[in-house]
């Protein structure tokens, strides 16, 4: 007994000891690290061991509260900093996990670089592609910089992952890429966050995010005061100072701007990129090139308006200052602030209170402008963007956003909403009708999440607008669109990046997605998508549209370049315009490939670079693999294998294509019974006939094979007949094919 005692004690001790032990060596006030169980983040001690821990960057955190850090001066990054300030190059350890400040905040951050030009300076250094922050105020800060630092923000100094649900204030001073709340936004996404610091600086000075580059961002604003130091500033703007290859949709700006070259109310310099539904009303002060929206602009802006009075040296505009290339959709100024330079629409105070006067905006109320209400208007008022106004409710869709658990979208209303979470993974239930509304922006101007059409339909899509123009404007990096028909579309722009799905494809996945209809535009117009660009892919797509446009038009895609991709895809639409023209893909270049493809669509242009399956195929390796034309389609500019109609509705022809179908195997293709290749997944179980529709056509090869004895599964074409899988052609199956029809129609 008393040995079975001592050992009982000796047991209890042990695990006291190691109780204690795990409890004294905890790095931070409890969690292990993972999204079911964050490290929680409860102290000083905690951020600051967060940053001296660079082996947890793609871990989970949580804040459990309010953090002050008065009496603490950081001289880097509290989180992720540069180690090395002798070069450009971030040095450190990017951030690449969660940071979610559980509606908390971080309050009295100061980092005085002491003159030294540390740069990447913020909360957090550098948040990478997959680092995610959300739900995090940054009260008080006070950011000094060296004299040439760069990228720095009250939050962070460079992002390339997503920022959802943050703002800052306080104060933000430094040399290039200086923000409110971010430095540099470098492909990433910033949405739903607000700041209303003073920010001061040199070159790229935004009153929210100092450089946009080839990223998003969506539903923000800012208030604070923006101002270029004296050393010859350039690119300062109330919400951004430069704005490049990028979307800023859905955005104001109400502080005053100073700056020199290039200085504007909501963005300095406007460069490839698009800016919709934003306004700006503090009053501007520049130099040459400077404007009460935008200093100056080379790409597009769409449904805006600015109110602040501006002054400038040369080049001076009531909504902008300098105009290269630019467009302007129903933008306007308030006459007495600023010079009518013919860019934007000036309009009087009475009409700047008119909802009249807003030519094609989608205010709540009215649906046929669109379902997303992204305007409001108030008695004796400018108009406002609704998701601010003290009314605004967002909208609730039936679950979480997340892959697991998806947002369901039902009908238009739900496809109208998607613009306020853009971030959220979708899916559609429902085939849903947009007849009847007039669309002038893409239904879904940026998006950065997920959305799976379940082989659902959206049809009778109008759009009549300027450019990045498709059911979704921009995608971008990481975003994948699959299962999802576009049909009976009419989208008509006036500029470039129009297609059916999509104007332009920035990264993004889309796959097993078609459309039918008819598209317009400038340059870089296709039938499904406008621009595929920087990687992205596009695979097991198909389009029937007829496309028309000046320069890179395609019946698939306008342009496919920078190491993008289009895989076993097809177009039969018609093409036409002047150069670049081809009857998949107007243009291919630089490293971009294309791979089992066809095209069967006429194509004609008045000038070169017209062809067959592809117009132009140039600079630094465009390379195209078994891809086919129909010869009479268009000419062999040997881009792709041109082949006769006989030969196209022959399987010999299409090489190293895969066409084995058994039960379970994912063919990449399937020959349609006396016609061309087509999709597996365009084939319903109805589809006997396997042209991707159903209709009676399917009844006469039912009737070929009704009670033979030779239709086991699998052989031939008895496979479809055979809808049971019985081994017979019979009433059974006959009752299945009869109620498909029911289901779907015969069409």
């Amino acid at each position: 007994m008393e040995r079975r005692k001592f050992y009982t004690v000796v047991c209890i001790a042990v695990s006291v000891v190691l109780l204690v032990s795990n409890f004294c060596f905890a790095k931070y006030s409890g969690g292990e690290g993972s999204s079911e169980n964050p490290y929680q983040i409860s102290s000083p001690n905690d951020l600051i061991t967060l940053g001296n821990t660079p082996a947890d960057y793609n871990s989970c955190f949580v804040l459990a509260n309010d953090i002050n850090l008065a009496g603490y001066t950081f001289d880097k990054a509290v989180i992720s900093p540069d180690i090395d300030n002798t070069n450009y190059d971030f040095d450190g350890t990017a951030f690449g996990g969660v940071f979610d400040g559980n509606g908390h905040s971080i309050i009295s951050l100061t980092i005085d670089a002491n003159g030294l030009n540390n740069s990447y300076l913020g909360l957090l250094g550098n948040i990478s592609s997959n680092g995610f922050v959300k739900n995090l105020g940054i009260e008080d800060v006070n950011i000094i910089d060296g004299e040439y630092s760069s990228y720095t923000g009250g939050l962070c100094g460079i992002n390339a992952g997503s920022i959802i649900n943050c703002y800052s204030t306080g104060s933000v001073s430094g040399y290039m890429g200086i923000g409110g709340l971010c430095g540099f936004n470098y492909n990433g996404i910033i949405t739903n966050c607000y700041s209303t610091g003073t920010v001061n600086g040199h070159w790229g000075i935004g009153g929210l995010c100092g450089e946009n580059y080839e990223g998003s961002i969506v539903n923000c604003y800012s208030t604070g005061n923006v101002s270029g130091n004296m050393r010859g500033n350039e690119d300062v703007g109330g919400l951004c100072g430069f704005n490049y290859d990028s979307c800023i949709a859905n955005c104001y700006s109400t502080g005053s701007v100073s700056g020199g070259y290039a200085t504007g109310g909501l963005c300095g310099m406007n460069g490839g990129s698009s800016i919709t539904n934003c306004y700006s009303t503090g009053n501007v002060r520049g130099g040459d090139r400077t404007g009460g929206l935008c200093g100056e602009n080379r790409d597009s802006i769409t449904n805006c308006y600015s109110t602040g009075i501006v002054i400038g040296t040369t080049n001076t505009g009531g909504l902008v200052g300098f105009n290269e290339e630019g467009s302007y959709i129903s933008c306007y100024f308030l006459d007495m602030a600023g010079v009518d330079n013919g860019f934007g629409e000036p309009l009087n105070d009475e009409q700047m209170k008119q909802q009249a006067s807003f030519t094609g905006w989608d205010f709540f109320g009215e649906s046929a402008n669109g379902t997303s209400s992204y305007w409001t208007m108030k008695s004796s008022s400018y108009p406002q963007l609704y998701i601010f106004d003290s009314n605004f409710m967002p909208y609730e869709f039936d679950g979480q956003g997340t892959a697991a658990n998806p947002y369901l979208i039902y009908d238009v209303n739900d496809i109208g909403a998607v613009w306020q979470k853009p971030y959220s993974c979708y899916k559609l239930i429902n085939d849903i009708d947009l007849d009847g509304i007039q669309w002038s922006v893409a239904v879904i101007q940026c998006f950065v999440g997920s959305l799976d059409g379940d082989n659902h339909i959206i049809s009778n899509l109008s759009i009549s607008g300027g450019l990045y123009l498709g059911l979704f404007g921009k995608i971008s990096f990481d975003t994948t669109i699959k299962n999802i028909g576009i049909e009976n579309i009419n989208i008509a722009g006036t500029e470039k990046c129009v297609g059916g799905l999509c104007g332009w494809n920035y990264g993004g996945r889309i796959a097993n997605c078609y459309s039918t209809g008819t598209v317009t535009g400038n340059f870089r117009i296709g039938g499904l998508c406008g621009f595929n660009y920087e990687g992205g892919n596009i695979t097991n797509c198909y389009s029937t549209c007829n496309a028309t446009g000046i320069f890179s038009t395609g019946g698939l895609c306008g342009a496919n370049a920078n190491n993008s991709g289009i895989a076993n895809c097809y177009s039969i639409g018609a093409v036409t315009g002047s150069s670049s023209l081809g009857g998949l893909c107007g243009y291919n270049y630089n490293s971009s490939c294309i791979t089992g493809c066809y095209s069967t669509g006429a194509v004609s242009g008045d000038e070169g670079g017209t062809g067959g399956l592809c117009g132009d195929n140039t600079n630094d390796n465009g390379s195209f693999a078994s891809c086919y034309f129909l010869e009479t389609a268009g000419p062999d500019n040997g881009a792709g294998e041109p082949i006769t109609d006989t030969q196209m509705k022959q399987q010999a022809s299409f090489i190293d294509w895969d066409f084995s179908y058994t039960d379970g195997d994912e063919a990449d293709w399937f020959m349609a019974f006396d016609g061309y290749p087509i999709l597996p997944w365009q084939i319903s179980p109805a589809d006997i006939y396997t042209d991707g529709k159903n209709n009676l056509k399917d009844w006469a090869v039912f009737a070929g094979y009704w009670q033979r004895d030779d239709c086991a599964p699998y052989n031939s074409y008895c496979e479809f007949a055979d809808m049971d899988f019985d081994g017979d052609v019979d009433v059974n199956d006959l009752a299945e094919l009869m109620s498909y029809w029911l289901e779907e129609g015969i069409y």
